[in-house]
This record gives C-alpha cells, sequence and structure tokens, in this order.
C-alpha cells in the first residue's frame, strides 16, 4: 500500500471516529458524566488533574507539560551549530513535534473561546444552560469571556504525545505508542468528568480530532521526516510556519468573538 492511499485511509479512520462519537455522545453526555461524577474514583481524579505547574504535587497534567518542555530544547539544540549534526537525522521530527503539539494548543484554546460551552458545576448549579459539545454555549451570551469545557485542556496536553506516533520508524512502535496514548488519553477524559470539569464527549472527541491534524501536518508539511530542515526553507523554517498559523488562526478567532459581542452581545 503506497503512502497517499495508507494517508487516506488513516484520515477517513480518525473522522469516522468523530463523526460517530459526536453523533452518538449528545445523547449519553449528561447521564455518562453524572454517572462518572457520582461514582468518582476521588484519588484517581485528583492525580489526573493536579500539576506541578499549577503548585500542586506530581500527576497525570504534568506527563504533557513534561514532554513539551524536553521537545522544545531538543528542537532549539538541534539548530545550534554545535549540535546540529548530532541531531542531524531528527533535525525535521523535532520540528514536527514542536510545531503539531503547538498548533493543537492553538486550535484546542480557540475552540473553547468559539464554543463556550459551560462545565457541568455551572449547569448543575444552575447559573449556566446545558449545551452540546456542538451548539455555542450559554457563557458566550453570558459574559463573552470564559473558561470554557470544549474541549479539555488536559485531555489535549496528554493527546499530544501522539505526535510521536508520527516520527518512528516501524510499524509496531506506532501501534504500540499510539494505543498507549490513546488509551491514556481515555483515562484522562473519564477523570475530568469524575471531577465534574468536563463532559465526557469534551475529552473523547478530541482525541480522533488531534489525530486527523498530525496526519495533516506531517503528510502535508513533514513527509520526509528525515530531511534537515536547514534545507527547507531555513534554520527556522517551522518556528516561522508556526507563527503564520497562530496569527491567521488567532485572528479568525478574535474576529469571530468580535461579530459575537456585536451583534448578540450589543
Amino acid at each position: 500500500m503506497n503512502a497517499q492511499k495508507s494517508f487516506y485511509i488513516r484520515v477517513c479512520f480518525w473522522i469516522l471516529v468523530f463523526v460517530i462519537l459526536g453523533v452518538l455522545l449528545p445523547a449519553v453526555d449528561f447521564s455518562w458524566t453524572s454517572f462518572l461524577h457520582q461514582n468518582s474514583w476521588e484519588s484517581y481524579s485528583r492525580f489526573m488533574e493536579q500539576s506541578c505547574a499549577e503548585g500542586h504535587a506530581f500527576g497525570g497534567g504534568d506527563i504533557g507539560n513534561i514532554f513539551t518542555i524536553v521537545i522544545v530544547l531538543f528542537y532549539f539544540a538541534s539548530r545550534t551549530k554545535r549540535w546540529e549534526q548530532r541531531f542531524a537525522e531528527w533535525s525535521n521530527r523535532l520540528g514536527f513535534l514542536v510545531v503539531s503539539s503547538s498548533i493543537l494548543a492553538l486550535a484546542l484554546h480557540g475552540i473553547k473561546v468559539l464554543v463556550a460551552r459551560p462545565r457541568p458545576y455551572l449547569v448543575v448549579a444552575g447559573t449556566q444552560s446545558f449545551s452540546q459539545w456542538y451548539q455555542i454555549g450559554s457563557l458566550a451570551l453570558a459574559k463573552g469571556h470564559y473558561s470554557g469545557s470544549f474541549p479539555s485542556g488536559h485531555v489535549g496536553s496528554v493527546i499530544a504525545l501522539a505526535s510521536v506516533v508520527f516520527v518512528l520508524e516501524k510499524r509496531w512502535q506506532r501501534v504500540l505508542v499510539g494505543c498507549l496514548i490513546v488509551v491514556f488519553s481515555i483515562g484522562m477524559a473519564v477523570a475530568r468528568s469524575m471531577a465534574f470539569k468536563h463532559w465526557i464527549s469534551d475529552g473523547l472527541l478530541f482525541i480522533p480530532f488531534a489525530f486527523v491534524l498530525f496526519e495533516f501536518l506531517n503528510h502535508y508539511f513533514f513527509r520526509n521526516n528525515s530531511e534537515p530542515s536547514a534545507t527547507r526553507g531555513g534554520r527556522w523554517w517551522e518556528l516561522v510556519f508556526l507563527l503564520r498559523v497562530a496569527v491567521v488562526w488567532i485572528s479568525f478567532v478574535m474576529a469571530v468573538v468580535f461579530v459575537r459581542k456585536t451583534f448578540l452581545l450589543g
């Protein structure tokens, strides 16, 4: 099977997973989240939530933070003259890891702003009304600034690890690492629902979304992972590309927020 056909099959698979979950979860989102909260494993949900970055003990939230720090350090090291030769084989792969995880974070926070879905504890408290993952939440109409529920930031930091799948050479490695990360991400989604901070769909739907994003980035911008970055448009071309994406995406989100405030809040 050629690379092009394999790419389309994988993308169609993850889109199908997203569509199936997106169609089925709205009917059970409220009940499943409530069930998980009522039958929560408190120590587990607390461990998965806590992070050293927030002044807590080490927890599940630190895995993604450590990953980000490591790949950024190695990326910049690979661009220095002293370490360039040693990282030559991994130069473009490190660029992919940095760009893909950064764009995923941009997408996550932008979608939070656009969807503005109220968190479960706000809905149960009666301060906000329930909305599905595909609807514009009441937070957008209530305040205009918010920390939306969809998608889950904790799941996003974990599923960012899946970018590693695309830089591994052997198929069994990609399958094994991919499965472990998906299981970990599902576990994080369950933990966040147990804590009543997120609806179960907030986490589960972002998993296939991340894989589709990584597939497109890898296929269209980082296909030749062995090609040195210096020959692909400059030593820092990945950061230039990332900056352009960030400017376009942030501008779009700000424009939507402006229109929303003007016509819905005004």
